[in-house]
C-alpha cells in the first residue's frame, strides 16, 4: 500500500530490488521505490493495470516516469507493452542485467559499495529524489478508490479471472 512505499522512499538507507522473472503490477511499482535495479536476463516487465480498469499506483506514476521519461513511460503504463531485461537495460529501467539466479548475488555485491559511503548525504539525496511522491500517493489513493467501485474494475477482474478480453464500457 501506500503507507509502505512511504516508509520505502524516507528510509535513510539506498534500497535495491534483485528481479528474477515478471515484474507486473505492484511489482513493478515496489521495484521502482528502490534506488537500483538488478535482474536476470529472463526478467520482463510491464504495468497492466488498465487490463484490470485500476490506475497504476503505489507511486508507479512518479517512479516509472522518473526512470524512463514520460515517453516511455506511456507505452508500458497506456499500451501495455511488455519490456525484456535487454530493454530495460536499455531504456534505463534497471542498472544491471545479469545472469538467470544471479541477481540477489549482484545486488548485494552492489549494497556492500554503498556501506562506504558517508550515510546522511546518502539519505538526504534519497529525500530530495523522493519529493512529490506524497502528493501523487495521497491522490492515487483518491482515484483508486473510486476505480475499485466502478463497473470497468468489476469487468477486467472478472476476465482476467475467466482468461478472456475485457470489454469496458467507461463505467
Amino acid at each position: 500500500n501506500a503507507r509502505l512505499v512511504r516508509q520505502m522512499k524516507h528510509m535513510g538507507k539506498p534500497l535495491l530490488a534483485a528481479i528474477e522473472g515478471w515484474a507486473v503490477g505492484d511489482g513493478l511499482s515496489l521495484d521502482l521505490a528502490c534506488d537500483s535495479l538488478v535482474c536476470s536476463r529472463t526478467a520482463r516487465f510491464a504495468a497492466s493495470f488498465g487490463k484490470v480498469g485500476l490506475l497504476p499506483d503505489l507511486g508507479l506514476l512518479h517512479s516509472l516516469p522518473a526512470r524512463i521519461g514520460v515517453g516511455r513511460a506511456k507505452q508500458l503504463l497506456m499500451f501495455g507493452d511488455v519490456v525484456d531485461a535487454s530493454e530495460a537495460y536499455r531504456i534505463g529501467l534497471v542498472d544491471v542485467v545479469c545472469d538467470e539466479g544471479k541477481a540477489l548475488d549482484v545486488a548485494l555485491e552492489r549494497a556492500a559499495n554503498v556501506e562506504h559511503q558517508a550515510p546522511l548525504p546518502l539519505a538526504m539525496t534519497r529525500t530530495l529524489l523522493a519529493d512529490g511522491m506524497d502528493l501523487l500517493l495521497e491522490r492515487e489513493g483518491e482515484l483508486q478508490s473510486q476505480l475499485f467501485l466502478s463497473a470497468d474494475h468489476a469487468e477486467g477482474k472478472a476476465a482476467f479471472l475467466a482468461k478472456r478480453a475485457p470489454i469496458f464500457r467507461g463505467q
